[in-house]
């Protein structure tokens, strides 16, 4: 599912904006939809769009703590989707990222277990910890996203005039 995009347009946004953009119709497709349809239309998409694909599902977290969070939690409730993300961010090369996500479940699981309010503090304060390490590394993500992208727009992008 190639994004038919003006060259001067592709050339002319940041990294962010590219990589919204590149999965924008994808995302559209399976937005509400079914598992069923989600999956067939990953299944559809090249390698570079279903890793851009389960970096989109990622993505949304980055928005505030609370997101973060709640995102990173979902995302352990469906096996599936957190299996699709990790293997998106194997793709790109981000064992940072595979590794705060993991940091990540742990501290999840050490909250749903949790009983002294003092674990409670310590426990928000490793949330918070770990969500501006995710921000960081999100943004540093996107720039070797929108490299790769960039140096290959035919898996991506079918550029017009």
């Amino acid at each position: 599912m190639l994004v038919e995009m003006q060259k001067d347009r592709f050339e002319a946004l940041d990294d962010e904006a590219l990589f919204l953009a590149c999965t924008e119709p994808a995302i559209d497709r399976m937005r509400g939809h079914s598992l069923a349809l989600k999956a067939e239309t990953i299944s559809g998409l090249n390698p570079g769009q279903q890793a851009l694909c389960m970096f989109r599902v990622l993505y949304p977290a980055q928005a505030s703590e609370a997101d973060f969070e709640a995102w990173t939690a979902y995302l352990l409730e469906q096996p599936a989707y957190w299996q699709g993300v990790h293997g998106g961010l194997r793709f790109w090369g981000e064992t940072d990222l595979l590794r705060l996500l993991e940091d990540a479940r742990e501290v999840l699981a050490a909250k749903r277990i949790e009983q002294a309010g003092e674990d409670r503090k310590a426990i928000q304060s490793a949330i918070r910890s770990l969500f501006e390490r995710f921000q960081s590394q999100v943004r540093g993500a996107l720039t070797r996203i929108g490299i790769y992208i960039r140096s290959r727009p035919q898996e991506f992008v079918q550029l017009t005039s």
